[in-house]
């Protein structure tokens, strides 16, 4: 199994496309291409999307793929990575393209980005953009047996002064019809055709985050995989986001294939070190195969998590917060992946059994006293669940039931939880600007008043209430949040008994 990585100034990448060529040419049963194209000259940097490739490249090294890894790839060193599956695909049963970076959608084809893209002009978009389809001719003419393709990298238009943006570019990248895929190919996309899709806030994009979730179950197959994949973006991005599909028909290939070699439900570490390219001069970021640390179990809920420590007679919500804590601590030193949310997961379990394996420690995933103590994390206090007493600025979004109009104008409000009433029974008052629904009070706004409840589920903090209005006689709206405990900021989903609705968000004015 070779792995390389490209990192590339002009003036190497014709050297490092040889060598990638000529280590993939002996042949590999999977074989991955992985680029990550984070330092823009003429658009936003996406830094998580250099983060993401590498360990997506890691996971995939994992799991016995040959993967070139290019990093800020240059036109020339994307076209030549993608060489490799037309000169020497033949012998893949499986060959993935992953890319993360800047993509547009152009008079209904897709292209995606490399940094030194600046199209001025019409002719420049065809010589330094890479179009999807023409990856997708290369797989086909290598001969590689089943061919995976994923997308995250549909941001918004990010050329804003270039010959492009003249072009009327939407939003997100085209739908691409199965009738034009090769056969046994698949692709992802981050999101649907015409949504842009989110770079996230925490270390990896929420598309990659689920992807790397959910690819390292050991049995399940891509298909399934996606399916998770998507339920999981949709989930965490409040429907802002959800990942998209296409294959040719052939759905069996992809049912029967699995990323994550093994049996179902089991669990290992990904480790990402340093290794230099042989002949190249350079020590870039190279994922390699781990050290066999066999865990004793899986991911593991919070009350398991907690065993034998004696923190494990601490409420839900003290418990999420150690939690929350670990994971911040974990990824600080590189060790966790995933965004510090104070969940369990796959990602979360093996972080702690790598960290545990490199500090001498049973290398269990479980948060004992003594490994605890040694994250700096001893003498914790319990906690409870705060109340939500203050003032709160809202904002609802129109979804399911609406016009696009609406959907594009979100609506802010007040909402004001008196002293002593903030949970888990509890009531409030709100005022919202007048939108032309229902009647306004005297002075032109609108009123109403919630009533609901805190909730506590598996560590999780939910707010659940009915919106009701002041001045005309209307079903009231049902509402549930779900509080984040590292922000104090409540995010869910709203709606009526008719099926209209959307999604809302509170944040704490202090």
């Amino acid at each position: 199994m070779t792995n390389i990585s490209m990192k590339c100034p002009v003036a190497v990448c014709g050297l490092i496309g040889y060598l990638a060529l000529s280590l993939i040419a002996a042949g590999a049963e999977r074989m991955a291409i992985v680029v990550g194209n984070a330092a823009y000259e003429a658009a936003p940097r996406l830094d998580n999307a250099l983060r993401d490739a590498r360990a997506v490249a890691a996971l995939l090294q994992n799991e016995g793929f040959s993967v070139t890894l290019v990093e800020d790839g240059t036109t020339e060193a994307v076209y030549s990575a993608v060489g490799s599956f037309r000169e020497s695909g033949g012998d893949a049963s499986v060959g993935l393209f992953y890319f993360a970076g800047h993509g547009v959608e152009v008079a209904g084809r897709n292209y995606l980005l490399p940094v030194n893209a600046v199209l001025e002009t019409e002719a420049q978009l065809r010589t330094q953009a890479i179009a999807v389809d023409s990856v997708l001719a290369d797989m086909k003419e290598a001969g590689v047996k089943a061919k995976l393709v994923i997308l995250d990298c549909c941001r918004d238009n990010p050329l804003k002064r270039s010959w492009v943006a003249t072009r009327g570019v939407g939003r997100g990248l085209a739908e691409v019809k199965e009738e034009v895929l090769p056969d046994a190919t698949m692709i992802m996309f981050a999101a649907g055709p015409g949504q842009p899709a989110l770079d996230g806030e925490g270390r990896n994009s929420p598309f990659t985050t689920a992807l790397l979730e959910n690819f390292a179950r050991p049995g399940i197959s891509a298909f399934d995989a996606f399916l998770s994949v998507s339920d999981a973006v949709d989930q965490s991005t409040q429907k802002r986001q959800t990942p998209w599909l296409k294959f040719d028909g052939a759905g069996k290939v992809f049912r029967d294939f699995t990323i994550a070699h093994g049996e179902l439900g089991a669990s290992r570490p990904v480790v990402v070190t340093n290794r230099p390219v042989p002949g190249s001069g350079m020590s870039p970021n190279v994922p390699t195969a781990p050290a066999a640390v066999p865990p004793n179990r899986g991911s593991v809920s919070l009350d398991q998590i907690f065993q034998g420590s004696k923190y494990e007679t601490f409420n839900a919500y003290s418990r999420t917060k150690i939690l929350l804590g670990v994971q911040s601590k974990l990824a600080q030193m590189g060790y966790y992946q995933g965004v510090p949310d104070g969940q369990t997961g796959s990602l979360t379990h093996e972080a702690i059994v790598r960290w545990q394996a490199s500090n001498s420690l049973p290398a269990n995933g479980l948060l004992s006293t003594d490994t605890l103590a040694r994250l700096g994390m001893d003498g914790l206090a319990e906690q409870r669940a705060p109340l939500l007493t203050g003032t709160w600025r809202g904002t609802y979004y129109y979804g399911t039931g609406y016009t696009a109009q609406q959907r594009a104008n979100p609506v802010s409000f007040d909402v004001v939880i008196p002293e002593g009433n903030g949970g888990p029974e509890f009531t409030a008052v709100y005022t919202e600007p007048y939108t032309g629904f229902g009647t306004a009070g005297p002075d032109g706004q609108m009123h109403g008043s919630l009533k609901g409840t805190v909730l506590e589920r598996d560590g999780r903090i939910f707010l659940q209430f009915g919106k009701s209005y002041r001045y005309f006689t209307q079903p009231p709206a049902d509402y549930l949040g779900q509080l984040d405990p590292a922000t104090g900021i409540i995010m869910g989903k709203w709606g009526f008994s008719n099926g209209s609705g959307g999604t809302f968000k509170l944040v704490p004015n202090p």
